[in-house]
């Protein structure tokens, strides 16, 4: 729960501390550099009040990030702590701000977000002997940004399921698990706040059961004080907060055994947040997939303890070995009534002087109803912080966490491993994984803490996996934050390599990285990140995988569970809208996952005996790529053998696929249904999207051969159904003229216009009102030619015909040309004839091919 505020600065200092009395309050001082102590304090009880007040208007900070550093510096080897509190306009003390306490000797820093106002800094003589020392206020402001986060469609990232719907206030530090039984079963924790400016709260707990989508909010852990944020709202003016208020726990850690029984574990500090003793650790169990917990079981209590009052436990994490059967191996499998050896890890911090912060673990044999006792695996370090599991599939168990040899911002640190055997009765000697650029306290523009904690994995295949934030200074002179990952497969030789994937040196910063590792091996690393706003101020959530090793990772733009506070962003009469931050949860594929996203038909209206093209369009909506796609068309439940096949198809990309349809004799509307991977041989997140379907329709022929396809058993042949008259008509069957390469009826024209032959089809049934489309396409020579088609009705008793409809266009020489129209039949027609002609003088001929009278419907 506690963490270290440390951060230097060098800026234009606007505002000093005074000069100390003990336990006084002197007035503020003037702007200058450096104040320092005229009475030397000693002890361990002495402290110093200062006053400080930062004048800014009260929308100085609405687009701006910053605020005023302090420091406290140049005592020698004594160790003198921080703590900075609101001061009221009566000039009594306030809320709680800040505070920092570093180990003896190092310097106290701490920040005051956004500060207006006038504060309380109070210097502590936590272990002194006879010193003097200097204070330092610096005001700072990093670069503005915009009022509201940039818009991002590219990539637009996914969906964002809210798991938090409770009374509470903000939510923070999030912890999430996957039951190994049913992947849709998730468990996860948050803090959950009943008053934000004292920073109360308690953890709190959330369930789904269908893969993150919805989220049951079960609210705080039971068997604790309860309180809500209308019992806690005191604290000015020098009102206390009920005892059920402070009390605190923090820290959540989710995991599931391989009988799916769910676990958190948290920080227990009665006292509150702001007492520094008496921290324990405790855990809860969930039977029923996360709907409801039991009552805490101690892990480690100091709060009845002769060493409450010099210890505390911070910072804890939790594993339970679901391939070894406790306590000392054998196998060990899902569903079988054994739980593998549980083990807890956490800060054991010396509250005392010469403060220690040694990593510590117990663990547990008997699915964590009683606990050994912590050893220490730190083994003599001083400053440590972050530990982390990985339990190999041989029962091997790893423990990474973090080590700064100094709380000086810039120094490095090192990342550190250890291993246990013997299921956590012994352990190895600490070794160095990488040495570490640790992220300042509080990156620029931001005014929440961040540490270079290490996240850590082990592959079914043994490899280890550690990741962390690595404040990483370019070539070019700029700092900023990256994700670095290291990889070993022995726990000795380690090879590190830069996870996220944005430009080197761009000022963005990538921080509070997480790790995760599939079944199959798959690598997948989440963070937050800021490349998307040009003020590098607004925060995206970002999963990198990696399917080779972790060699190198590619981004996706989603996470399984963060909290942040876009709801704010809505109008405040949406049913969504939050002021504070909530927790949510996304789903990001983890595989191919192939669809069909659309069908087109090739012509739009195609008409009987023509060939009809079906395209499918095929993406891959998942990650990973995919290869050897086969594809398979139906037509009216009529498979079209083969199947089609798409060599590759990268995650996001999308491949046409075709086939050619003849539709010679099936006139009428037809269902297509299109299958990729219809043999199942390509594993997909998502197996239910793999079909498309769609219909087209196929205009029927009104009028007998009307392509000229067969010819008359009378001599001179000529089409059947079609009579010529006049001279100059002429009949090709080599296909020579014809648009289908069949036959085609040709038309001579005459010396004078309206002189040359024509042909007339036979009688046609037609229905009054309907509406029919009339076509044909035209051959010409070497010459433009203007074919004409008349649309008659007949009248069947005298045979006499009316003309309806008269289509002319002048068609280019040597060219293959549609004619199309349309035409309502009146009322009391119900015969018509169609006459082919050709109105332009020239000796040439023109050939009519593909005659039709189609009804649109």
């Amino acid at each position: 729960m506690r963490r270290l505020v440390v951060i230097g600065l060098v800026m234009a200092f606007l505002a000093s501390l005074s000069p100390a009395t003990f336990a006084a309050t002197p007035p503020s001082g003037s702007v200058d550099n450096v104040a320092t102590t005229t009475n030397p304090i000693s002890g361990n009880a002495a402290c110093d009040v200062y006053s400080l007040t930062v004048n800014v208007a009260s929308s100085f900070w609405t687009n701006t990030a910053g605020g005023v550093a302090v420091r406290l510096d140049n005592f020698g080897a004594n160790d003198i702590d921080m703590y900075i509190y609101q001061r009221n306009s009566d000039g009594t003390k306030g809320a709680f701000v800040t505070s920092s306490g570093n180990a003896i000797g190092m310097p106290e820093n701490a920040i005051i977000d956004s500060a207006s106002g006038g504060y309380y800094v109070v210097a502590v003589a936590f272990s002194v002997v006879a010193t003097s020392y200097q204070g330092h206020a610096t005001f700072f402001v990093t670069a503005g940004h915009a009022p509201t986060p940039p818009v991002i469609t590219s990539p637009p990232g996914y969906p964002a399921n809210r798991a938090s719907r409770d009374v509470y206030l903000s939510h923070s530090e999030p912890h999430i698990a996957m039951n190994p039984l049913d992947h849709n079963n998730l468990v996860a924790g948050s803090k959950m706040y009943v008053n934000l400016p004292n920073y109360l709260f308690k953890i709190g707990m959330y369930a789904s059961f269908d893969g993150g989508r919805t989220w049951t909010d079960s609210g705080q852990l039971p068997g604790y004080p309860v309180a809500s944020p209308a019992d806690c709202t005191g604290g000015a003016n020098g009102q206390t907060f009920s005892a059920d208020c402070q009390y605190t726990t923090s820290d959540v850690w989710t995991a599931f055994d391989d009988e799916g029984n769910a676990y958190a574990m948290v920080l227990d500090a009665p006292g509150g947040a702001a007492g520094a003793t008496g921290w324990n650790m405790n855990l809860h169990k969930s039977t029923d997939g996360g709907r409801t917990w039991s009552v805490a079981t101690p892990i480690h209590n100091h709060n009845g303890g002769l060493l409450k009052d010099f210890f505390l436990d911070d910072k804890n994490a939790f594993a339970v070995d679901n391939y070894t059967a406790a306590p000392l191996g054998g196998t060990n499998k899902p569903r079988d009534g054994k739980i593998g050896t549980m083990y807890a890890c956490w800060n054991l911090d010396d509250t005392t002087a010469g403060l220690h912060q040694d990593i510590v673990v117990a663990t547990s044999n008997d699915g964590g109803q009683t606990w050994s006792q912590p050893v220490i695996v730190s083994k003599g370090q001083d400053l440590e912080i972050g530990c982390q599991f990985g339990i190999a599939p041989s029962g091997t168990v790893f423990l990474s966490w973090f080590h700064y040899t100094t709380t000086i911002a810039g120094l490095g640190g090192q990342m550190w491993i250890a291993e246990s055997l013997d299921h956590g009765l012994t352990w190895t000697a600490p070794t160095v994984v990488a040495t570490v650029n640790p992220l300042p306290t509080k990156i620029p523009g931001s005014r929440f803490r961040n540490l270079s904690i290490p996240g850590m994995a082990i592959a079914p295949n043994g490899t280890i996996y550690i990741t962390w934030a690595d404040y990483h200074t370019a070539a070019n002179g700029t700092q900023d934050g990256d994700i670095l990952v290291a990889k070993s497969t022995n726990g000795i030789n380690w090879t590190t390599s830069r996870v996220n994937q944005d430009k080197i040196g761009n000022g963005k910063d990538q921080f509070q990285p997480q790790i995760a590792i599939t079944a199959s091996g798959q690598v997948n690393i989440s963070y937050f990140d800021r490349r998307n706003d040009p003020d590098n101020f607004y925060i995206d959530t970002y999963l990198s995988r990696s399917d080779d090793g972790g060699t190198m990772a590619d981004d996706d733009n989603a996470i399984p569970f963060w909290n942040d506070t876009h709801l704010a962003q809505l109008p405040t009469t949406d049913a969504n809208y939050s002021k504070y931050q909530e927790v949510f949860s996304a789903r990001v594929p983890n595989l191919a996952d192939l669809t069909v996203s659309g069908l087109t038909f090739g012509p739009s209206a195609p008409r009987e005996g023509q060939t009809v093209t079906i395209t499918a369009r095929v993406a891959n909506i998942g990650y990973r790529a995919a290869s050897n796609i086969g594809v398979r068309f139906a037509v009216d439940g009529v498979v079209q053998s083969p199947d089609r096949s798409i060599a590759s198809l990268a995650a996001g990309a999308t491949a046409d696929v075709s086939i050619q349809w003849p539709s010679q004799g099936k006139p009428g509307t037809h269902t297509v249904l299109v299958t990729v991977d219809p043999k199942n041989t390509i594993r997909e997140s998502d197996e239910t999207n793999n079909a498309g379907t769609g219909s087209f329709f196929v205009r029927g022929n009104k009028v007998s051969n009307p392509s000229f396809e067969t010819a008359s058993t009378t001599a001179p042949s000529q089409p059947a159904n079609w009579t010529p008259s006049g001279t100059g008509t002429t009949y090709d069957v080599t296909g020579g003229h014809a648009a289908d390469g069949i036959a085609a009826a040709g038309i001579v024209t005459g010396a004078l216009p309206g002189q040359a032959g024509k042909w007339t089809s036979d009688a046609v049934a037609v229905v009054a009102g309907t509406y029919y489309e009339v076509s044909a396409t035209v051959i010409t020579g070497g010459t433009a030619s203007q074919p004409r088609i008349v649309v008659s009705a007949l009248n069947t008793v005298s045979g006499a015909t009316t003309p309806l409809l008269a289509l002319t266009q002048l068609v280019p020489a040597k060219a293959v040309t549609e004619l199309l129209a349309g035409v309502t039949i009146p009322a009391g027609v119900s015969t018509v004839v169609i006459e082919l002609r050709d109105e332009l003088d020239a000796n040439l001929t023109v050939y009519y091919d593909k005659i039709g009278l189609f009804a649109p419907d």
